[in-house]
């Protein structure tokens, strides 16, 4: 019950641009994403939708984005200030963000079919990426 009233204390003095989202509040995912120029996400994977939509994501904490390259890994709480600022300070451009997406895209590919698909009845889909 602690850490649930730090949060709900935290959330009446964060600055206007900062959405801190509750467990129970009403709110769509997709729609923050949409409005969401960096996000800093703990483990949700939120942070990989985020990156597909070619989004700068801060990853938090160790989970299994932390391999995704789209996705930038904040190993030590005392640059997290600093890196978020530095990272929302530059815009990405169309190109950079279709990259970003992209490289999302392949992991999650990944993710999905060549590391968790262990039934048999699930098979790996081929495709061929045209540029």
């Amino acid at each position: 019950m602690e850490e649930l009233n730090f949060f709900q204390r935290l959330k009446t003095v964060l600055p206007a641009n900062v959405a801190l989202v509750m467990p129970d509040d009403k709110v769509s995912t997709y729609a923050l994403i949409d409005r969401t120029d960096l996000g800093l996400v703990y483990g949700s994977t939120v942070a990989l939708e985020m990156a597909c939509r070619g989004k700068k994501v801060l990853l938090a904490a160790r989970s299994q984005w932390l391999f995704c390259s789209a996705i930038e890994f904040i190993e030590d709480a005392k640059y997290l200030c600093g890196t978020a600022q530095r990272t929302r300070a530059r815009t990405l451009s169309p190109a950079e963000a279709e990259q970003t997406a992209i490289a999302a895209y392949r992991f999650a590919y990944a993710y999905i079919f060549r590391w968790k698909s262990h039934s048999r009845w699930c098979t790996c889909p081929t495709f061929t990426v045209v540029s």
